[in-house]
């Protein structure tokens, strides 16, 4: 699924996904896996907005690039 590929096991498979996809089947978009903004200490949220697809969270905060100084 999403352009992974699977391997079969003796008893199972496991999945190779591409870019953002994760899960089982890479059926899991994983937004995270892609930002690039340095939210260091909160985290990178992504945001499902096309113009600012991924948004600094720093203490409940949103910010667009950073939450140094924040």
């Amino acid at each position: 699924m999403n352009g992974g590929t699977c391997y079969q096991g003796e008893n199972s498979y496991v999945c190779m996904c591409p870019g953002i996809f994760d899960g089982e089947n890479c059926e899991t978009v994983n937004f995270t896996k892609q930002c690039t903004l340095d939210c260091s200490p909160g985290q990178c949220v992504a945001t499902g907005d096309a113009r600012f697809p991924y948004l600094c969270s720093c203490d409940g905060t949103l910010y667009p690039n950073s939450c140094k100084g924040k």
